[in-house]
């Protein structure tokens, strides 16, 4: 049943008059600040609702981002139209017009990025320049786009000023996924040119940024802490998980395929979508409480690496289960993934050329992107790719992946990446062609 929210208009539409929402999925959250929902009115209206809820700032807020609106219209950028600001019993109200089906562009499989630049070089001109251009904050809707987050950008009384565009440029191309970086750069055309270092240290920063938000409550994830369990999960994550996270070894072997049964590691498979993964720790384990532990890793690894567009099983939930203080249980929920584990890819006698031959040109991009984010994966063994129909790959066990903070260790750790691949040729020579192609020193790895 959707939530009944009970306002008085202050501006906008209906001003001073008493309105009841109803309010329908939130679409987006921030613990302690703002939650935006999909809403209706009585007489059928269709509103996007943003709620401020802090307690010292949700009026200034509000506010801000209501004028912000104003005038974004006035300098022609399109935005969704605003409808009206009002006053619940605790906190502020913004709604604007719904656009039904509009997606984001984050979401758009083949976004047009030549549009998408055309939009930012016209607030430029106008001199508005929004500083939070992740793509989530655009919308697609009817073929045009659409900004959104209004509060977030920044006015000038003319045409925003070089140094401001080439800041916000290079925090453009940070926020673009890296298969996407070609079509960028041919879409480019007579914006300012960034540089290669700086493009290098934003993307960093936003990685981290978004690393340390998969670790708390937000609009994608939830933190849930219960009686020694900590379980973070995205918003989609299914229902069934809750009671999965304190089965035994003995009752997840029942209730799923087995892939492995190691020691400490149990591996199951859930009805074909699913994999999960459980380690028992024991003997001079536990764990002390500040580490993190490995099944966390790959929950914050898998996570970064869908963000910037490589190939990963979706993380869907992770969880740590301690007493007294110390590990002694982990767990990790993701996607079950279709492909061929490299090392069987290899054997196989039947692949075409250019397929072959793609995979090698895939691992080459592969180690030069985690070169660029200063990243490692940790353990490059064969086992731990996959391969699709079309050569496509996709990286899995990422609980040693790990982004450096030195340039130094980035690209040492590199190096022994790159090493570890290539030895794979001694036990799987089928693949010989594929295991030397990053045998090449990887680049400078970025510094902060």
């Amino acid at each position: 049943m959707p939530e009944t929210l009970n306002v008085v208009v202050r501006e906008g539409e209906f001003v001073g008059r008493s309105l009841a929402i109803s309010l329908h999925e939130c679409l987006r959250y921030l613990p302690g600040r703002r939650a935006v929902h999909r809403a209706s009115g009585r007489q059928g209206e269709a509103w996007l609702v943003k709620r401020f809820v802090h307690p010292d700032k949700a009026l200034s807020d509000a506010k801000k981002e209501w004028e912000s609106i104003q005038t974004l219209r006035k300098k022609g950028i399109p935005t969704p139209a605003p409808a009206f600001l009002a006053q619940a019993d605790d906190h502020w109200v913004l709604a604007t017009e719904y656009l039904a089906e509009a997606v984001t562009l984050q979401d758009q499989k083949a976004p047009d990025l030549q549009a998408f630049l055309e939009l930012i070089n016209l607030g430029y001109k106008a001199g508005a320049v929004q500083d939070d251009l992740h793509l989530d904050n655009f919308l697609s809707h009817l073929g045009r786009l659409y900004c959104v987050d209004a509060a977030s950008f920044r006015f000038f009384p003319n045409a925003a000023p070089m140094d401001a565009q080439l800041a916000n440029l290079a925090l453009l191309k940070a926020n673009i996924p890296l298969p996407w970086q070609v079509e960028l750069e041919q879409s480019w055309g007579a914006m300012p040119a960034i540089g290669e270092s700086v493009y290098r240290q934003v993307l960093i920063k936003r990685i981290r940024k978004f690393a340390r938000k998969c670790e708390r409550t937000c609009t994608a994830f939830e933190r849930i802490e219960r009686s020694g369990i900590t379980l973070w999960r995205t918003r989609d994550c299914p229902a069934w998980i809750d009671d999965w996270v304190t089965l035994s070894r003995d009752q997840l072997r029942k209730r799923a395929e087995v892939l492995k049964d190691g020691d400490s590691c149990l591996v199951v498979r859930h009805e074909q979508d699913w994999v999960l993964k459980r380690r028992f720790y024991k003997g001079r384990l536990p764990v002390v409480w500040k580490r993190r532990s490995r099944a966390r890793k790959s929950w914050i690894a898998g996570n970064v690496l869908r963000l910037i567009g490589l190939n990963t099983p979706k993380p869907w939930a992770c969880w740590e289960i301690r007493k007294q203080g110390k590990l002694i249980s982990d767990g990790l929920l993701m996607s079950n993934d279709p492909g061929t584990a490299l090392h069987e890819w290899v054997r196989e006698p039947d692949h075409r050329p250019e397929i072959r031959f793609n995979v090698a040109a895939n691992f080459r991009v592969l180690f030069d992107q985690f070169a660029l984010i200063g990243a490692s994966h940790g353990d490059t063994k064969a086992s731990n790719f996959r391969i699709g129909t079309e050569g496509d790959l996709r990286v899995i066990d990422l609980d040693s992946f790990t982004l450096h903070r030195t340039s130094k260790r980035a690209k040492r750790m590199a190096r022994r990446d790159r090493e570890r691949f290539a030895r794979n040729q001694k036990k799987y020579p089928e693949g010989k062609d594929i295991f030397a192609v990053v045998s090449s020193p990887p680049r400078d790895a970025p510094t902060e």
